[in-house]
């Protein structure tokens, strides 16, 4: 395998969605892995209040 073709694999990993590749020849083993990207999103809730109780008339003595 010489360089012009591993440059081609490169770029064909790089388009796919394999994360790693490895190729074995007559004592020749190449692998090429891919950085994998772990994205995590986290949205807050809005938080909650609960309301006042509303008031209530003192008791008449």
């Amino acid at each position: 395998m010489d360089f012009k073709q591993i440059q081609e694999l490169i770029k064909m990993v790089n388009k796919s969605n394999l994360s790693e590749v490895t190729i074995e020849e007559k004592g020749f083993r190449l692998t090429i892995k891919q950085k994998e990207d772990n994205i995590t999103q986290v949205m807050a809730a809005t938080p909650v209040y609960a309301s006042a109780p509303a008031p209530v008339a003192a008791p008449a003595l």
